[in-house]
């Protein structure tokens, strides 16, 4: 029988990765040379050893084949997962140095396909760290330039995030020497961003190939048989380019990002619509994934993630590639997130802690700063007043949205034209009609004239009360929804606890809205309540940061609010345990007192008997007593 190649110096089915004169495993021998003694010890050893008992039949080689087939498995699952430790456990078996080298440039050819930073980040690392190890010597040689083009491919998807990341919003933490934010300690870091597959680009830009396929074919007809319709033509083809180009810009701009403390989604058809959703790690409630339901998903390994908040809102990210690998790097962050938190919430409470007890001056907890430029209503114009087009600084950390003044315009253009036509009627149609000569229609017509420019002016007033009185007012602690229609006719208020916000969208509809830059942004609790929506507000991506960073305070002020019932706890209880001690040293002195006390009375008055009655006379010990005592034992 051929014994096995595993960990020998030769390897028949992946080529000769031998030993060298030193003892190592990573010559290209292919008859391999002796090892140490050490070493041979050190690995597996063939069938006939492994089944001493066994006879050399075909039995012994399947298994050993079977056997180097899993390990060989293992080691790409380790490399693919990027766990270092796991790796390491996997090269303590010795694996061929081939299987390490192929391993290694699968997943970089992978990973640069995939290009995403995540998976960049991990492999990078992983190779780093088997540089350190005896492979060194045989697997720089053989990957080529795959790592320098995945450092820099890296290096470039960072920049690309750190710009995303300041698009949001969402790196815009104070940084002060003498304090520490939640940021300084766990700042916001972009762990992966995704887009779809490039089929995406070609199933949005199907319908225009084939239209402009259409027209070249029209194109070479008229040009011979009906030249008068060229330049239709020429339009129609520029018109399918300009579509496909449109189309790659719509792949483009849609991705989903995901960080150490939220998801989000942002989904832009250009001139068009704007949607953007976010759902903080921790409150992501189930990532789900569905692939291989068609041919084409089935080809290019794509699928459809989809991200459940504790809220109401669902983040659905469709052709993604290896979707299987967002989910979990999803599910990681949220653990990784949760781990920090702790962490930072520990690092608090001993801050507080010695603060209360030991008196020290530690560093305190500084947030990030507003995120809107709100007006304090003492700076108001006279205009901005009665039509505020910013957020209104109300004082005591409260700030009132309302709907963007265009809508107030739309409403006053009506009125305004109403105004024209009545000017129009008073400038041609009254002098006609006291022309008339007749004096009651004369003045019905004057008073229907006057009551038309009345009616106008309340209907100014109206449209003007109603848009103001519709407000949202945010706070550190909660977010306020109030409709209020003229004249107290009807008035609802709808309040929302920030603690309970669970996700915020962000929705731009329409052409209009994106050259305005007003929105609607849709903030969701847990469980059955109302939503809150803020309609149609100016600048929608500064409102959506405010919630957040109000979020942020919330739950600091929570659990700030916790530890100060635990601290109080622990002082009250310190101050009672003190009380507790003087009790029971106080018990015990009078306990130890009373005894003492009792013992000598008792030994008195048994010294102190009367031996009137004793037989045997005075001074004499008495029989009753010497009864009573034991007897001493024999030999004593």
């Amino acid at each position: 029988m051929e014994g096995s190649n595993y960990g020998t110096g030769r390897d028949t089915e992946n080529g000769a990765i031998g030993s060298d004169q030193t003892g190592s495993y990573y010559s290209n021998s292919p008859q391999g040379r002796p090892r140490p003694a050490a070493a041979a010890q050190a690995r597996p050893q063939p069938e006939a050893e492994v089944f001493p008992n066994q006879p050399e039949t075909s039995y012994a080689a399947e298994s050993q084949a079977t056997y180097r087939l899993g390990l060989r498995r293992e080691l790409e699952a380790r490399i693919r997962t990027g766990d270092a430790k796991w790796l390491n456990e996997a090269l303590t078996k010795r694996p061929p140095a081939e299987w390490v080298v192929q391993g290694f440039r699968r997943a970089f050819k992978v990973d640069l396909k995939r290009n995403t930073a995540g998976e960049l980040r991990k492999l990078l690392g992983l190779y780093n760290n088997i540089i350190a190890t005896p492979y060194a010597k045989y697997l720089p040689q053989q990957m080529g330039d795959l790592p320098a083009k995945a450092r820099l491919k890296l290096e470039n998807l960072e920049k690309w995030h750190a710009k995303l990341l300041e698009d949001w919003q969402l790196n815009k933490a104070s940084r002060t020497r003498d304090y520490m934010s939640v940021q300084d300690l766990q700042a916001e870091k972009v762990i992966d961003v995704y887009r779809r597959h490039k089929v995406h680009i070609t199933m949005l830009a199907l319908l225009p190939i084939g239209l402009g396929i259409v027209n070249l074919i029209l194109f070479l007809i008229f040009r011979a048989f009906v030249p008068f319709l060229l330049p239709l033509n020429v339009f129609l083809l520029f018109v399918d380019i300009a579509w496909f180009f449109w189309s790659v810009n719509d792949w483009s701009n849609d991705y989903l990002m995901i960080t150490n403390r939220r998801v989000m989604q942002y989904e832009k058809l250009t001139l068009f619509n704007e949607d953007k959703k976010v759902i903080l790690i921790e409150r992501v409630e189930q990532v789900s994934y569905q692939a291989s339901r068609n041919l084409i998903e089935f080809i290019f390994r794509i699928g459809t993630v989809t991200i459940t908040g504790a809220g109401k809102i669902q983040i659905v990210f469709n052709r993604v590639y290896l979707p299987d690998r967002m989910r979990k790097e999803i599910m990681d962050a949220k653990v990784s997130y949760i781990k920090t938190r702790n962490e930072f919430r520990s690092l608090r409470m001993e801050n507080n802690l010695r603060n209360k007890f030991l008196g020290e001056k530690n560093v305190t907890i500084e947030g990030e700063p507003p995120q809107v430029a709100a007006v304090p209503r003492s700076e108001l114009g006279f205009w901005e007043t009665f039509v505020p087009s910013k957020p209104i600084d109300e004082g005591n950390d409260h700030i009132t949205f309302r709907s963007h003044p265009i809508f107030l315009y739309r409403d006053w253009i009506k009125i305004l034209g109403l105004y024209i036509i009545l000017l129009l009627v008073g400038i041609f149609a009254l002098p006609l009609l006291f022309s008339l000569g007749n004096g009651l229609v004369s003045t019905i017509g004057f008073v229907v004239f006057l009551l038309a420019i009345v009616w106008n002016t309340i209907m100014l007033w109206y449209y003007w009360e109603d848009w103001y009185n519709d407000r949202f007012v945010l706070s550190n602690k909660d977010i306020l929804d109030v409709v209020k229609k003229p004249l107290g006719l009807d008035e609802e208020q709808n309040v929302i606890t920030l603690a309970k916000v669970q996700d915020i969208e962000l929705v731009q509809p329409g052409l209009i809205a994106n050259f305005l830059d007003y929105g609607d942004v849709r903030v969701t609790t847990a469980g059955a309540g109302t939503p809150i929506i803020f309609r149609r507000v100016p600048n929608p991506d500064s409102v959506r940061s405010e919630i957040s960073r109000r979020m942020e305070i919330a739950k600091n002020l929570a659990e700030d609010f916790g530890d100060k019932l635990t601290l109080d706890y622990f002082g009250h209880f310190s101050k009672v345990f003190q009380d507790i001690q003087a009790n029971l040293q106080n018990s015990i002195r009078e306990g130890v007192s009373q005894g003492v006390t009792a013992e000598f009375q008792r030994r008195m008055e048994t010294e102190q008997t009367p031996q009137a009655n004793n037989p045997l006379g005075p001074g004499q010990p008495n029989n009753s007593e010497r009864n009573a005592r034991p007897e001493r034992p024999s030999g004593q």
